[in-house]
């Protein structure tokens, strides 16, 4: 029994002793990486489809790669994006709906744009436009044509997104 109350030291001794033995430094580095973007400049020129009259199908070409304008009337022009300030190599996703042409009153029109990047066409929320592919500056230009649907019966008036019914051309971009 004496010897074995003179291990009972020795055997605590050890088992403090054997973790400190098996014990280790591990360390390791983990690599942080970010990209650093400026914004976007963005500028815009409004569609303009002239004057129009009912029972016509307007379509206004965005640009020389587009189908030839139809029905429109003097002074029809496309409209435009400049994205300007963009990093050569970065992407943009554009994303966009229809719009909404109102007299203020009761009457409207929508709008269904037709958006194109020089020989491109702009599929909403797909088409990836990097900036060096379209210009060495920084800079992208999308061209905006498109529909408008004007019914047979469509009142006189001046038609824009800007007066009371109207909702905006909603474009907005994934800058990556």
């Amino acid at each position: 029994m004496k010897n074995l109350l003179k291990l009972i030291p020795v055997f605590l001794l050890s088992i403090l002793i054997i973790p400190t033995v098996n014990a280790q430094d591990e360390s390791t580095t983990v690599d942080v990486n970010a990209t650093v973007t400026t914004s976007l400049t963005i500028t815009t020129t409004a569609v303009e489809f002239g004057s129009i009259t009912a029972n016509t199908s307007p379509n206004l070409a965005a640009n020389g790669n587009d189908a030839v304008s139809v029905d429109v009337g003097n002074g029809a022009s496309p409209g435009r994006i400049l994205l300007s300030d963009g990093v050569i190599g970065a992407e943009v996703i554009a994303t966009f709906t229809t719009a909404t042409l109102s007299d203020g009153g009761s009457n409207s029109m929508t709008f269904t744009p037709d958006i194109w990047v020089g020989g491109d066409q702009v599929t909403s929320g797909t088409t990836v436009i990097k900036f060096q592919d379209v210009s060495s500056d920084g800079q992208i230009t999308l061209d905006i044509g498109g529909s408008l649907g004007v019914d047979a019966s469509q009142a006189n008036g001046v038609y824009s997104t800007n007066l009371t019914g109207g909702s905006d051309l909603s474009v907005s971009f994934v800058y990556q």
